[in-house]
């Protein structure tokens, strides 16, 4: 329906105008200018669905817009329609857009400047814009000398379309310029009202603009929900309320949550959501805007973290944290038995699929402040953060609370090692400056892939590109420079992807360590057998869902701590890399003679110890063979030391312990609850057994453990730069081989290769 009332009595433009947002009223395109006739509408049409005169009021002032006066009039001269459904040009004001090809027209009545959230901690005076504030929470202790008030009305605010059955069109993004990105509006509505919002360019050169960054967990992406995005189906100088139109688009339901429970009911919110801010179809610009996302998130006033929806378990743990943060009180929660449920429901909301997700790391690192969102409740990271890390270093006293409910005792630890580790991390992976502004990475990118190997993304390339921005030694990224590490390609092929990233760590490091390490994602095409995936790594998701170890240790260790030193040092010779084949030199060391099967959950097999010269029929405590508890432990302790020195004596402790058959099953031994010392020693011999095979050398010479793909004939070797000695196997063509993967060699771990003259150097193409 048409407003009767004419343009001309509109051109003076009143300082407020009315619309109805009822949802299925028919005069939703109606404008009055006056309040009294607004209201008179509401009572003739709606009068008996208002429950009281609290909810009368409330549609009054969410019908209430403020027009701009000099554009306002400016609604009867419209230009020719030329795309459905695309984004409207910025507000001139705080979006600058100079080089468009099209210039930013004059506000309309529906382009009311909409202010955007400002976070508690910073001061209004520091931005180019008055925005509303929205409440997050604090560090416990920390004050502001700027307490947060909630203005009466904002000084202007964006008119809501009305809710109407369906949006005909599919959203349609418009092409961003080499300095934008965009920057979504989230609308006032209720929990009960479905999601509007609008999706506005923003120049990275443009005057301070106040805003938040979310960082959540995409979920099951076939879940989701509609949203309604606020745009314009014309373009030019001259628009009116008729001009906008809501299209439609579905997001996960996960990110639908999040958008419910960060949305206010009178103030429009500035938020920066991938989802939403990014064309996810058009892989350019993908890439442009994910180089960016460092700096987004940087600048971000805040960064709110969504761990999904709350729950019992949930309430109770961020009820508990402030009495953790307690220190004057914290031994008495350590020592009280009844606190056991408040301790669980804390190592559950650790075990939440955010902590995860391998982009959170970028986007809690360059956070300069950031809150916990789950449901409702909220907390500052801060606050988060210190109970983990008082909650991991009281750990082995909270394991020893009676359980007083019978519930089964203390959750193994499993999927919170997430959480622990990016808190444990989190603080030391870039260096700020004084002020908070300049910033510098810690980390080289060969240290990150490691530490955050379990951390998942949904595209395999981002198991890299994730963490490039983190990394001391990628230059600044950008999406233009095809065959750098630092350019973001979301066409690549992924092994061309993966390849180059070794290659890179491999030139910075010298070091051919990585090709040991499982770091790479498990992808659908063959990769070279010099890529190793995170299908080895140590811990792992279980058949059942849980958490837990799935293999032995890496032997290589972490990057730049070398644990071992095969190779004596022996820098890289005549190393090459072309069309997928790895050439190295080393030393051709032997052949595996007999292999035992693996050593399924711990399981040392009678055989394997007989292999390895023991006599179940001794038992003085010289009787042991070095080459048997030195290969069980890998002749190092847990953080990479030299062997404990009574680890021999625990070991012939638990061969006596071991059944009738002779098997020593670790599993077994620890659950049994015997000596501490022996459980100590037998968690260690877990780490390194687990899943490997014991074996022999064909000349009888040596004793190892190895991986489990390897086999009677298999090469053993000792490759320049690389800290262990590997398993290879002979390929097709000649010299041509096969990584199988890294293995422990009793007498072979220190150098003792290169010092025997009776090897000779030789070439190997690893392909």
């Amino acid at each position: 329906m048409r407003s009767k009332h004419q343009s001309g009595a509109l051109a003076t433009a009143p300082a407020k105008l009315y619309r109805c947002l009822v949802s299925g009223c028919k005069s939703s395109e109606k404008v009055w200018p006056r309040g009294d006739n607004f209201r008179s509408h509401l009572k003739r049409v709606h009068g008996h669905t208002i429950s009281s005169d609290e909810e009368f009021e409330k549609l009054v002032h969410r019908g209430e817009f403020t027009p701009d006066p000099a554009t306002f009039a400016r609604s009867d001269s419209i230009r020719s329609a030329q795309e459905d459904c695309q984004e409207s040009d910025p507000p001139e004001t705080f979006f600058p857009d100079s080089r468009r090809k099209e210039s930013p027209a004059p506000l309309t009545a529906t382009q009311v400047l909409v202010k955007p959230s400002l976070d508690v901690n910073v001061s209004k005076k520091g931005s180019s814009n008055n925005a509303h504030v929205p409440k997050r929470p604090r560090p416990t202790g920390v004050t502001t000398e700027t307490e947060w008030k909630k203005p009466d009305q904002p000084s202007a605010i964006l008119p809501q379309m009305v809710e109407r059955l369906m949006a005909r069109n599919e959203y349609s993004y418009k092409a961003l310029l080499e300095d934008e990105t965009r920057m979504l509006v989230l609308l006032p509505g209720e929990k009960d009202e479905i999601i509007q919002c609008r999706l506005l360019p923003l120049s990275t050169k443009a005057p301070k603009v106040s805003y938040e960054a979310l960082s959540y967990c995409w979920g099951d992406i076939r879940t989701s929900k509609e949203i309604r995005i606020q745009c314009l189906k014309t373009q030019g100088p001259k628009r009116s309320l008729r001009d906008f139109v809501r299209a439609k688009r579905f997001i996960p339901a996960n990110l639908y949550s999040a958008l419910l429970h960060l949305r206010d009911s009178s103030f429009p919110i500035y938020l920066w959501v991938d989802n939403l801010c990014i064309n996810m179809n058009d892989s350019r610009e993908r890439a442009h805007q994910v180089s960016k996302m460092g700096q987004i998130y940087q600048q971000a006033n805040n960064v709110c973290v969504w761990l999904g929806e709350s729950d019992d378990s949930s309430k109770l743990a961020l009820e508990f944290i402030p009495r953790i943060l307690n220190l004057s009180s914290l031994d008495n929660e350590v020592r009280d038995g009844a606190k056991l449920n408040s301790w669980r429901a804390l190592r559950d909301l650790m075990s939440r699929k955010w902590f995860s997700r391998r982009w959170v790391i970028q986007e809690i690192a360059f956070a300069k402040n950031s809150t916990i969102h789950c449901g409702d409740d909220t907390i500052h990271w801060a606050d988060f953060a210190d109970a983990v890390g008082l909650f991991v270093s009281r750990m082995n006293e909270i394991k020893q609370l009676p359980d007083q409910q019978r519930s089964g005792g203390y959750p193994a630890a499993g999927w919170s090692r997430f959480a622990e580790r990016i808190v444990e991390y989190n603080q030391s992976l870039i260096q700020r400056s004084d002020n908070g502004g300049q910033f510098e990475p810690t980390f080289d990118l060969e240290t990150l892939l490691w530490t955050f190997k379990d951390f998942d993304c949904t595209d395999a390339r981002d198991r890299v590109n994730s963490l490039l921005a983190l990394a001391r030694d990628v230059p600044p990224l950008e999406y233009n420079n095809a065959g750098s590490i630092s350019s973001l390609d979301y066409q690549a092929d992924i092994t061309d992807v993966i390849q180059r990233c070794v290659m890179h760590c491999v030139n910075v490091s010298k070091s051919l360590d990585i090709i040991c390490r499982p770091w790479a994602p498990i992808v659908s095409k063959i990769l070279p057998s010099w890529i190793a995936t995170v299908a080895g790594s140590a811990f792992g998701v279980l058949g059942d869902g849980s958490f837990g170890r799935k293999n032995g240790d890496s032997l290589v260790g972490s990057p730049n701590r070398e644990t071992y030193n095969a190779s004596a040092g022996r820098s890289l010779v005549d190393l090459d890399f072309s069309r997928g084949i790895l050439l190295v030199r080393g030393l051709n060391v032997d052949t595996i003679g007999a292999c035992l099967p693996r050593a399924s959950g711990g399981i040392v097999w009678r055989e394997a110890l007989h292999m390895a010269g023991w006599n179940e029929q001794s038992d003085k405590f010289y009787s042991v063979p070095e080459k048997l508890w030195r290969t069980l432990v890998a002749d190092r302790s847990p953080d990479g030391s030299p062997p404990k020195s009574w680890y021999q004596r625990a070991c012939l402790y638990t061969l006596a312990q071991t059944s009738p058959s002779g098997v020593l099953d670790t599993s077994v031994l620890i659950k049994s609850g015997g000596p501490s010392i022996m459980v100590e020693f037998l968690e260690r011999v877990q780490s390194v057994v687990w899943n490997r095979k014991f074996f022999t050398t064909s000349t009888g010479k040596f004793f190892g453990l190895g991986p489990d793909g390897l086999q009677n004939g298999d090469v053993i070797a000792v490759l320049y730069g690389c800290s262990v000695p590997v398993v290879l196997r002979a390929a097709e063509h000649k010299m041509h081989y096969k990584l199988v993967g890294e293995c422990y060699i009793h007498g072979l771990m220190d150098g003792q290769a290169v010092t025997d003259p009776n090897l000779r150097d030789e070439l190997f193409h690893l392909v």
